[in-house]
């Protein structure tokens, strides 16, 4: 994976973070259904996480490809598109973004690897140097420190002094914690804020889900039999008690106003089917607007970021020119003519259905099913040969004459950057990377740097 698509996968994660957590607000945090509540908190980040790096094939089913929207998405901020004065060389900015980001990256996933190392150590210091005791169930670490009691997996710690005094209720409560295991729910999320430092609603979803945690275990406390008065105002003569490392279950907390709030709506109540619905329906929302390779051709949907970047010669393929004839190429299709179904965009002006603007298109789209062999269109050397932002995996070859072939949304790249080929060799799976919404090949000929009509070059 290259650290453009390794950028982009993390903002497509932020991204669906943050509509996860606009769906958890408006539906479900003041529902009193806090196991429902809970398992959707933990699958909604794993989900988050784990879609970007996923890739679905539903079949084909004629989408009309996207063309040129000039609002360029989160993708232009690594890849921003090339104007019709430059061209892709080892010297350009983006690139030079892309790597400082990537750096200041890891810098940052470092340092909140160390702070997640540093809490793991303190709890582990405590452990180490408290006094185990056996009550019931549940084992007692009592330490000499002043520390606000709190769970940690099996453990619940406390000081020494206090413990024969601490109100029965504080006992159920990190108790309740214990059996609900929340330190692991507490160790995930830990790991998955490192990943997302950046992501300012990892952290919201770090709050709601704690906050989930101490209803459950003030629930707990409840269900012993303890008056709800009683237990709200313990929990009102705790508030200045010293706070625990974060990967802890204290007892005492910031969020005392909503528990206290919240304690009066116990017994807990079972989720709504129409919130349920919803729920779902959000999740089905953002697996579809992701995951799906392709859409109903009467969506009519576009694509972005295909009007620019021309092959131009630069330092690095002048190097190479002297290996090509001078002799103007001839062009074969691309692409078998069997599996061509038809070319769904063409070259030049045209009015864009959704902007009702003129717009350019720089080439030809052929629609073809997903893993479509791509072949070289005339003998070349490869010039590039990566994933490129909106165009997504794509391949540039220079030609003689001063002709070049440009082939973007590829699914898999056979070949590499000064790679010589020939007429008709495979350099690829026809795909649906970068901004696409449909399995196609964005093919282009350009001469001395300046797009031509393809069709008015390809052999017929």
């Amino acid at each position: 994976m290259t650290s453009s698509e390794f950028l982009n996968h993390g903002l497509v994660t932020a991204l669906l973070i943050a509509a996860c957590y606009a769906g958890y607000q408006l539906l479900l945090r003041k529902q009193t259904a806090f196991q429902y509540n809970r398992r959707f908190i933990l699958l909604t980040l794993l989900f988050s996480m784990v879609l970007p790096y996923l890739s679905f094939d539903f079949g084909t089913l004629q989408p009309v490809i996207m063309e040129e929207l000039n609002i360029q998405p989160y993708l232009s901020f690594f890849h921003p598109a090339d104007s019709a004065t430059s061209a892709p060389s080892s010297a350009d900015p983006g690139l030079d973004l892309i790597g400082l980001v990537v750096t200041v990256y890891w810098i940052g996933l470092g340092l909140f690897g160390l702070r997640y190392v540093r809490k793991l150590w303190t709890i582990h210091a405590l452990i180490q140097w408290g006094t185990s005791r056996k009550v019931g169930r549940y084992t007692y670490l009592l330490v000499n420190k002043e520390i606000s009691p709190f769970a940690f997996h099996h453990y619940i710690v406390m000081n020494q002094a206090t413990f024969a005094q601490a109100d029965k209720s504080i006992h159920w409560h990190e108790q309740g914690h214990v059996d609900h295991r929340h330190t692991l729910d507490l160790l995930l999320v830990e790991l998955l804020v490192m990943c997302q430092w950046f992501n300012p609603f990892i952290y919201l979803f770090k709050r709601r889900l704690v906050e989930i945690h101490e209803y459950q275990a003030d629930a707990h406390v409840i269900q012993q039999g303890v008056p709800i008065p009683t237990y709200q105002r313990l929990l009102l003569d705790t508030v200045h008690s010293t706070p625990s490392t974060s990967l802890a279950s204290p007892f005492h907390n910031s969020q005392l106003k909503n528990r206290i709030l919240m304690v009066n709506h116990y017994p807990a109540t079972s989720l709504s089917l129409t919130k349920r619905i919803c729920i779902w329906l959000l999740m089905g929302v953002l697996f579809l607007s992701y995951a799906c390779t392709e859409l109903n051709p009467d969506l009519v949907p576009y694509q972005t970021g295909l009007d620019a970047n021309p092959l131009a010669s630069t330092t690095s393929s002048m190097s190479v020119a002297a290996d090509i004839s001078e002799e103007a190429p001839s062009f074969m299709l691309p692409i078998p003519a069997s599996e061509l179904k038809r070319i769904s965009s063409g070259f030049g002006m045209r009015m864009h259905p959704l902007l009702k603007k003129q717009r350019f298109h720089g080439g030809v789209d052929f629609l073809a099913p997903m893993g479509t062999e791509v072949y070289a269109s005339a003998d070349g050397i490869i010039k590039m040969a990566h994933y490129d932002g909106n165009w997504g995996k794509r391949i540039q070859i220079m030609h003689s004459a001063g002709f070049g072939t440009d082939y973007a949304h590829m699914k898999v790249l056979f070949v590499k950057a000064g790679q010589h080929v020939k007429q008709g060799d495979l350099i690829g799976y026809l795909g649906n990377t970068g901004m696409s919404v449909g399995p196609h090949l964005h093919f282009e000929i350009r001469k001395d740097g300046e797009r031509v009509n393809p069709e008015g070059y390809l052999e017929q």
